[in-house]
């Protein structure tokens, strides 16, 4: 899961870095979880001007919590389209009234003085207009990963969500993608994936826990951007937690499950064989 992460918030042309102090105590509010931002300059990375943001930072949406954890993954892309890199930074373990690790995202949004608490989001399965609802133990946000799936100059973002039930089918995983547009990520045109979305290959089972990892790239050279999500506790036959990884394809209207892929080390033509507590997409993001 990324810990670490780069971009250029503040649009000087020099790359800055987001780190993440996960288990940062906030006076008697333990693990909440706590970012730090590095700015780059000709000199290289400076402590000039950084910046230390928490949900009790100031203007920030929400507030900290015990074992939160607030940036446990960090991701940064455009998600309004205006040149400064936005900062997406999820706290997998929060909960959200009664369900204990239901998991959000927060976004802090770039501008030319650097990450700003302005226009802020607080993202949940539970926020106005995302497809299917927060519960206990969901983990809305244990991996993120950010690029332009529609090709439509905004950068999105998937968010797994490892622990997701899907009816009886225990901690099966799933995926929300989230749109950007001029306004920043919405809820418009969002995304629910998982392994039982029509017409995607495999199928959903127990702890196979789709979601646990992403990346994206354009892995067919086509202008939109792909994204790779991990099972990595896929089960073969006999083989426990061999790890598979599904591929969908971007388009002019998003992610989609034509040419969807599922790759494992048993897929015809992938180098080794599968084994047992393999974990093939563990290290993904």
């Amino acid at each position: 899961m990324e810990r670490l992460t780069a971009g250029d918030p503040n649009g000087d042309g020099f790359d800055d870095l987001a780190i993440a102090v996960r288990a940062e105590d906030l006076g008697s509010i333990m693990d909440a979880g706590a970012v730090h931002v590095l700015y780059g300059s000709a000199a290289g990375l400076t402590a000039d001007g950084n910046q230390f943001w928490t949900q009790d930072s100031p203007g920030i949406l929400d507030q900290a919590e015990p074992l939160d954890r607030w940036a446990r993954t960090l991701v940064m892309g455009d998600f309004n389209g205006d040149s400064f890199d936005d900062l997406a930074v999820a706290a997998y373990n929060e909960s959200l009234g009664d369900k204990d690790g239901a998991g959000e995202t927060s976004i802090l949004y770039g501008s030319s003085g650097g990450l700003t608490v302005e226009g802020n989001q607080f993202w949940t399965q539970d926020s106005p207009g995302i497809l299917d609802q927060a519960e206990s133990d969901d983990l809305f946000g244990r991996s993120l990963a950010a690029a332009d799936f529609n090709g439509d100059g905004f950068e999105d973002l998937g968010i797994g969500i490892r622990d997701e039930d899907l009816g009886q089918v225990m901690d099966a995983g799933s995926a929300a993608v989230l749109y950007g547009s001029p306004a920043g990520l919405a809820a418009d045109g969002n995304q629910f994936w998982n392994q039982d979305s029509p017409g995607i290959k495999d199928h959903a089972e127990e702890k196979d826990r789709f979601g646990v990892s992403q990346t994206a790239g354009d892995y067919n050279g086509d202008g939109y951007l792909d994204l790779m999500i991990g099972t990595r506790h896929e089960d073969f036959g006999d083989l426990v937690d061999v790890g598979g990884a599904h591929t969908l394809y971007g388009s002019a209207t998003g992610l989609n499950e034509q040419f969807n892929q599922f790759w494992w080390q048993g897929h015809p033509g992938v180098l080794e064989t599968p084994e047992s507590n393999d974990e093939f997409s563990a290290g993904m993001d």
